[in-house]
């Protein structure tokens, strides 16, 4: 068991406290779990797959009718391209 320095305060802490006593910081953030993807894209997926779903709802349930076939359809490639978007973006924004 050896003595280290914090980093944020300069106490004395041991190798294997996983904490400074003195200041709380963990004494390896790598370990730490971050989370990389921001609720503001995981909402924008969620809303993408529901347009992508309804819009095929509506496309199936009305399939007699060629303006709600064509609008489900719209909508579905619509959906289909914002939530290839929103993963470009999540896969853009992760270091």
């Amino acid at each position: 068991m050896a003595l280290i320095k914090c980093p944020d305060c300069g106490k004395d802490i041991s190798d294997l406290a996983p904490s400074c006593h003195n200041c709380g910081r963990p004494r390896e953030l790598a370990d730490a779990t971050i989370e990389l993807t921001s609720k503001k894209l995981k909402l924008q997926k969620v809303f993408a797959y529901m347009i992508i779903f309804l819009s095929l709802f509506v496309a199936y349930s009305r399939s007699g009718e060629y303006y709600a076939l064509l609008i489900g359809l719209i909508g579905a490639v619509g959906g289909f391209f914002w939530l290839m978007a929103t993963k470009i973006r999540i896969w853009w924004h992760h270091e």
